[in-house]
């Protein structure tokens, strides 16, 4: 070690398999503490997106597996999300002086542990508390103790105010000063000098982040605002759409003016993504991805995350304009709208963007680079004094309950309201008979991550001859079903499959994508499970999968 602390060494735990800002973020921050003569680990799988994608040699792995706890026999600093409160528990066997540190990094870390958060994600905070007190009276007084008691003692911090705020109303915590984590990234060199552009179109516009529940309602308000002022103002508009996931067709079948030229990028990361942000002229992202066009140069818009339509009167704030290290805020916690229109947007860009540009760049500098959050970070980690063994073994800890017979009941009585009596093994019966009348007997499946073995627990195709996993993540995921070959789409074929069924939300339409020219040469069916759903049952598919966990 570099310095004269007692922190022995630093350990990172958030095992996965997808491409996030956590993994990201857990990834620079190993790096860097590395870098500076820290002992770091990282707990992932074998083919976790951690391990693959951390480029420090320096960086020491301890391979996780779910099906048994991993072992910690040496004295370190263990850093999670806020989200693996309990996991820490269920999944770690700790016998040294191993010291607990939780990271909010999302206003819902916390809240999404508890069951039924699917449906009162889209309250406000306020709502939430009066939820919770109804549906886990029993829960909120020691949630409230073991929030305290991480914050007192250094093991807890908020990346920024909206964190703090949202766990303040939902669970009662004060604090006279929060402590607050920002989130970083690494620096790079300003790339964009962006030159004033009135009366110089089309004007091009990103959009920089994932294409999931919360973002996708705040990126189709923005999307609808660039729409009616190209059409008000007959100005043609270049709008960028980097990110995928689960709710990209909603994206991709909002209807736009012949002006507004709508570009699906997909997933980009680090050289390929900086090189396509170059010519970018403004930016709408949330979270990290709005430091990321903001320390290029690029005029950045921070946006609000909602899980519900965003309101007409909503407005946009430069990201050099916002306090509180805020990297947005939920919609529904904002008391009142400030900032710009969009039309107001695009003049302030027209007549100032090199200087909004470079505030941007410079309230990252200031704020959220690497160098400056690692030294905050350290300050939490030598003054921490959660201890594992002693937090786990808390009486207010132990009382807490995410789940129980009442929020079980709710849990299927919401189910019957939303979906009816909708049956999912029946569901994929009626498929799968469909698939056999055709000639479809020889069945891949491409996804063998958590989705697969829920999907294959409900009905595991009987009648059909599975022939294997077709990894969809790299070599990645596959390995989670032991019980089926993993294989590329290219041993599928040769292996006389008739028919590949995507076993993805998220991913469904960029594997199809992918891979439906080379399905068609092949005389194979490619069946998109939600996509190709009949009767317009992509939502029941889903939340019969997940609805118990």
């Amino acid at each position: 070690m570099t310095s004269g602390t007692g922190i022995r060494s630093i350990t990172f735990f958030y095992p996965s398999h997808v491409i996030g800002g956590t993994e990201f973020l857990f990834i620079r921050m190993a790096e860097a503490l590395s870098d500076l003569g820290y002992i770091v680990y990282i707990i992932d799988y074998e083919n976790g997106f951690l391990k693959t994608n951390c480029k420090n040699g320096k960086v020491n792995f301890i391979k996780y597996q779910e099906s048994e706890k991993t072992l910690l026999d040496f004295d370190t600093h263990l850093i999670s999300p806020l989200s693996f409160l309990r996991k820490v528990q269920h999944d770690l066997i700790c016998c040294s002086d191993v010291r607990l540190f939780f990271w909010c990094i999302h206003p819902h870390n916390l809240l999404w542990t508890f069951h039924l958060w699917e449906y009162f994600k889209h309250l406000n905070s306020n709502a939430i508390h009066n939820l919770l007190k109804s549906i886990f009276p029993q829960s909120m007084a020691p949630t409230l103790n073991v929030i305290r008691y991480l914050h007192d003692n250094n093991g807890l911090a908020f990346m920024d105010y909206p964190n703090y705020q949202t766990n303040s109303r939902a669970f009662g915590f004060t604090a006279t000063s929060p402590n607050y984590l920002p989130i970083p990234i690494i620096s790079k060199k300003r790339q964009n000098v962006i030159q004033s552009k009135r009366g110089n179109f089309p004007i091009k516009i990103v959009w920089l982040g994932r294409l999931c529940v919360d973002k996708t309602p705040p990126l189709l308000k923005i999307m609808k605002d660039a729409n009616r002022y190209a059409e008000k103002y007959g100005t043609p508009l270049d709008f960028y759409v980097i990110g995928d996931g689960e709710y990209r067709p909603q994206v991709e079948d909002l209807p736009l003016s012949p002006l507004v030229n709508r570009i699906m990028l997909g997933t980009l990361v680090r050289e390929e993504l900086d090189s396509c942000l170059v010519d970018v002229d403004i930016a709408f992202a949330t979270g990290t991805s709005c430091l990321e066009t903001a320390q290029l140069g690029i005029p950045s818009i921070l946006i609000d995350p909602s899980f519900s339509p965003v309101p007409d009167n909503y407005r946009y704030t430069w990201l050099s304009n916002v306090e509180g290290y805020s990297l947005g805020n939920l919609v529904n916690e904002i008391d009142q709208f400030k900032g710009l229109s969009f039309s107001e947007v695009i003049d302030q860009y027209e007549d100032y963007g090199p200087q909004i540009g470079k505030d941007c760049y410079e309230y990252v500098q200031s704020n959220h680079t690497i160098g400056v959050v690692t030294e905050k970070l350290l300050h939490f980690l030598e003054h921490n004094a959660v201890e594992f063994i002693e937090f786990i073994n808390l009486k207010d800890y132990k009382r807490i309950k995410q789940k129980n017979r009442f929020s079980n009941m709710l849990n299927h009585l919401f189910f019957k309201v939303e979906h009816g009596d909708f049956d999912l093994k029946e569901y994929l019966e009626r498929i799968e008979e469909t698939w056999n009348q055709k000639g479809c007997l020889r069945i891949a499946i491409y996804g063998g991550g958590e989705h697969t073995k829920r999907l294959l627990n409900k009905y595991d195709f009987p009648h059909s001859e599975i022939i294997g996993v077709i990894d969809s993540n790299e070599n990645k995921w596959g390995k989670r079903l032991s019980q089926f070959s993993i294989m590329s789409i290219e041993d599928a074929f040769a292996k006389g499959t008739q028919l590949i069924l995507i076993s993805s939300r998220a991913f469904e339409s960029t594997i199809y994508n992918e891979h439906k020219e080379a399905c068609l040469k092949n005389g194979v069916e490619l069946v998109r499970l939600y996509k190709d759903s009949v009767d317009d049952k992509e939502d029941s598919i889903f939340h019969s999968l997940y609805q118990e966990g």
